[in-house]
């Protein structure tokens, strides 16, 4: 896709959580309203946080929480206390230029990647620290922008390639995939009327993660009843990841969500096989969608399709 990378709030640097060094919890940075409604998330959400990191390691996040302007860019790691007995999630955040977001929420996410792995790499090296000035330090010199890492793989740099990627190279799963989202999005409600409040979305190993999750945000209206809040979780449990998109909040409990296997009321799964009850419309929709693959669909058109066809 060709974007730049974000770069993180040079000095903004923050971190909140548990290390080795410390018996009391590590608070750096935290002062405004948005790292204020991050560190309160955490601590609410700690147990299912721990259990997602247990199952599938280091989580990756854009979030945009709520009533803060601020979007936030955010590695959460396993760590422990002192004595090294329990285990305690540590996250190292930085904010990110609102503006950008809103005017671009796809190029933005799309070059998320060398950002939120340089974050990690970060958050590992705070794990190594010894004293509290130490990890001051570490953070109040590092401008985290991606740079120094391993260099990022190829995007997807073509629907007709990121289609081909998915589901194993299976292109009607890959279409059975599109036509449930725009069927999902399209009526805003699940099963006996419940708000949808996120989808789980299948991620393929042969691409760049965020680029992808690019491609699958440009499918979704971020647009809910006047409200922009959205977030984006990558939990990289396996090698093809995990992308949640929460279309709200999110809420402390809707991180247990993270969790492999977790079915939490509200949240959609297309990380899974399985058939739709009916099957109406979607050999109209697939056709579509084919006739256009083989001529270069953009995704801008992608988009479009599916909301004519899911009306």
């Amino acid at each position: 896709m060709g974007r730049e990378p974000v770069t993180g709030n040079a000095g903004r640097l923050a971190g909140y959580g548990k290390l080795p060094f410390s018996r009391e919890y590590i608070k750096v940075n935290c002062r405004d309203r948005a790292a204020g409604e991050l560190v309160d998330l955490l601590d609410r959400a700690a147990p299912f946080l721990l259990e997602a990191l247990r199952q599938g390691g280091p989580i990756q996040a854009l979030l945009a929480l709520g009533r803060a302007a601020t979007p936030l860019a955010a590695a959460i790691v396993p760590s422990h206390d002192a004595g090294g007995l329990r285990p305690f999630p540590f996250t190292l955040f930085t904010p990110l230029d609102a503006g950008p977001l809103r005017a671009d929420p796809v190029g933005v996410v799309a070059g998320l990647g060398p950002l939120l792995a340089g974050l990690g790499r970060l958050a590992d090296r705070a794990g190594e620290r010894e004293s509290y000035g130490e990890l001051e330090a570490l953070l109040t010199r590092a401008r985290v922008d991606g740079s120094g890492g391993e260099a990022p793989r190829r995007g997807a740099a073509t629907l007709g390639e990121w289609a081909a990627s998915l589901h194993g190279g299976n292109r009607e799963r890959f279409l059975l995939t599109l036509w449930q989202l725009g069927r999902l999005l399209g009526g805003g409600k699940e099963g006996r009327g419940r708000a949808v409040r996120g989808i789980k979305l299948p991620l393929t190993p042969a691409l760049d993660r965020w680029e992808q999750a690019a491609c699958w945000l440009s499918l979704i209206p971020l647009r809910r009843d006047g409200r922009e809040a959205w977030s984006l979780m990558l939990h990289q449990a396996g090698k093809e990841g995990r992308l949640t998109l929460f279309l709200q909040g999110p809420a402390p409990q809707d991180l247990q969500v993270l969790a492999p296997g977790a079915s939490v009321p509200g949240f959609h799964d297309y990380t899974v096989d399985r058939e739709p009850t009916s099957l109406a419309g979607f050999s109209a929709f697939s056709d579509r969608v084919e006739r256009h693959l083989s001529r270069g669909l953009t995704m801008d058109r992608l988009a479009e399709v599916m909301e004519e066809c899911n009306p």
